[in-house]
């Protein structure tokens, strides 16, 4: 690889560093997004964002949404989700069927 001067030495470097600053700033713009409803819903507004539908890998909910994963699964389950615990951590079961 490359150093930090001189920049990525081949384009899968490259495209690795994109990829991993892009999950980043996707987590990052999530969280902010998640953060700003929660605020505007305590507030009476309806934003109509459904942050909690962005599921983390493998269809497991985010621990670290507003209200953690227990308001996720509430809202999931209101909308028509199954959500499944597997040891500690809620999934929505079959979330593959909601990706295509």
């Amino acid at each position: 690889m490359g150093t930090e001067e001189d920049g990525p030495e081949t384009y899968l470097d490259l495209f690795i560093t994109t990829i991993c600053q892009l999950t980043l700033t996707t987590g990052i713009s999530i969280m902010t997004i998640a953060n700003v409803v929660e605020a505007a819903t305590r507030e009476g507004k309806d934003l109509r964002i459904a942050y909690w539908l962005r599921l983390k890998s493998e269809g497991f909910l985010n621990e670290k949404h507003p209200g953690g994963v227990e308001v996720d699964k509430r809202l999931l389950e209101k909308g028509g989700f199954r959500v499944r615990q597997k040891g500690k951590k809620y999934f929505v079961k079959n979330y593959q069927d909601y990706t295509k």
